[in-house]
């Protein structure tokens, strides 16, 4: 059974911060959302706001290849998103009669944190705009999980998505807003929900939207090593309130390898950890020194006593994590994809904000200054849809849920393009995905991680030098040479006529 809808306002496939936050920002949207959580709700750090004179370069100073346009419209942007966030909580506490708050500054370090929930700022921010889009009258919503993208010639005219009975909803609309996360779950160590597979990537993909900086992903270096998928994430702040790292026995490892020993990057930190764990000494957080820590790290506590831990009287055991995608859907300052009529935003996206390494407490801020400027520039170059379009043959009738193919391109996916990668991995990689994909293809999750696995592969092939938060063992050096953004375009698709 196949619904079609033609739409007159564009149709924005996510519901994170970005996605919701472009959908209150039009005067009329469609979202198209999955009922699985994204990681807009788990995010832990503040959301930061411009405070000091010199805060475009301390913003910059935290990740190589940053373009420096992006930060100024982050910096610049910013104080003015978050008192739109300001007003849609006071008018939700107007309207439900709950308390939200949106609190205290300079809580990282760099005097431009907002924080709320104290270590659950992602979802109180996401309660906020839930409750606005709820309230809005000009935001529809649709359950279902895009699958392709349509197109009519080289503009992007709607997409297509199937819902959970296997009912197929041809999605016409005068603009379409990518706005459905990063892709942690490609790895098989992470901290990302089930919802975060790159989906919306891989769709733009096989439309032949260019992308960029697919290497780069951050691996958080204090992931609980606990019996979960995704594991739980140990904020950075605990660090920055003086928790150490340990091995087995008790004794600190990071202060022989970086002056800074805990505050080191935190791509350094990740390898410290990473290689913590081949060694077989473990890596530990030891916060059983951190004053005020139920008061101040409610989430970090509960997740660690539900697996009879006690950070507060115990060691807790910690593994790097893939947690950020930094590459993604190559985009300008407004959104805009290099396909007519395709916009992308938040962690699916890539501006050149994050360079290498993914700047520091600003994911939510990101979604709520690009999530604004996309609107506006939809606002201006949206145009009717008309009825006909193209999208790739495969994988409309498919059954969503992956099998055990897609557990083994997680795994050879954290074993040979995860914290430290070589050449001689990422070709094993390259040919055992390549053996796996007619079998991936067999789901709809497992076709949309096939098609961005071997990207990614092939992106850190491509940078023989390591950098940020992608480390190659047989290239260690710093290659002044390839000190830009990689910005490719896949190569054309099959296509089947859609009426």
């Amino acid at each position: 059974m196949t619904d079609l809808h033609n739409l007159e306002v564009p149709l924005v496939v996510g519901g994170g911060v970005a996605g919701m936050t472009v959908a209150l920002s039009l005067n009329g949207a469609v979202m198209l959302t999955t009922d699985l959580p994204g990681s807009s709700w788990w995010a832990q750090g503040g959301v930061s706001t411009s405070g000091t004179p010199n805060d475009r370069k301390k913003t910059e100073r935290w990740s190589d290849l940053a373009d420096p346009s992006a930060v100024e419209r982050l910096v610049g942007d910013g104080p003015e998103a978050v008192l739109w966030l300001r007003r849609l909580a006071r008018r939700l506490s107007e309207d439900t009669d709950e308390t939200v708050i949106l609190g205290a500054e300079g809580a990282d370090g760099l005097d431009r944190a907002i924080e709320s929930g104290d270590d659950a700022t992602g979802a109180e921010v996401m309660r906020v705009l839930t409750g606005a889009v709820a309230a809005s009258d000009s935001i529809k919503r649709l359950l279902g999980r895009a699958v392709d993208l349509i197109t009519d010639g080289e503009r992007i005219v709607g997409a297509v998505a199937v819902d959970s009975r296997a009912r197929r909803r041809i999605v016409m609309a005068p603009a379409v807003v990518i706005a459905t996360g990063g892709m942690g779950r490609l790895y098989s160590v992470t901290t990302n929900p089930p919802g975060a597979d790159g989906s919306g990537i891989a769709m733009a993909i096989r439309a032949g939207a260019r992308i960029a900086d697919l290497e780069f992903m951050q691996f958080h270096p204090t992931a609980m090593a606990v019996s979960k998928d995704p594991l739980p994430l140990v904020t950075e702040r605990l660090r920055d309130r003086g928790a150490t790292l340990v091995d087995a026995h008790g004794r600190r490892f990071m202060s022989g390898i970086h002056p800074a020993a805990e505050l080191a990057p935190r791509a350094l930190l990740a390898r410290a950890v990473w290689r913590q764990g081949l060694r077989g000494t473990g890596a530990y957080l030891d916060a059983r020194h951190v004053l005020e820590l139920a008061d101040h790290h409610p989430t970090v506590l509960a997740h660690a006593m539900s697996v009879g831990i006690d950070p507060r009287s115990d060691l807790v055991p910690v593994s790097a994590a893939a947690h950020f995608q930094i590459g993604g859907i190559a985009t300008d300052l407004d959104g805009r994809s290099s396909l007519p009529g395709l916009w992308a935003v938040g962690e699916a996206a890539s501006t050149g904000l994050h360079g290498s390494s993914r700047l520091l407490s600003n994911a939510l801020l990101e979604g709520l200054v690009f999530g604004r400027r996309a609107a506006g520039s939809v606002t201006e170059a949206a145009e009717p849809s008309g009825d006909i379009g193209y999208c790739p043959v495969d994988g409309h009738d498919l059954p969503i849920t992956p099998g055990p193919a897609f557990d083994e391109l997680r795994k050879l996916m954290w074993e040979h393009v995860g914290v430290e990668r070589q050449g001689s991995g990422l070709w094993e990689a390259h040919n055992e995905l390549s053996a796996l994909e007619p079998v991936l293809r067999r789901t709809l999750v497992g076709r949309d991680a096939a098609t961005l696995a071997i990207q990614v592969v092939a992106a850190a092939l491509r940078r023989t030098e390591s950098r940020g938060s992608h480390f190659r063992i047989d290239h260690q050096a710093l290659d002044p040479s390839q000190a830009r953004r990689v910005v490719v375009e896949p190569g054309p698709v099959e296509v089947e006529r859609l009426v």
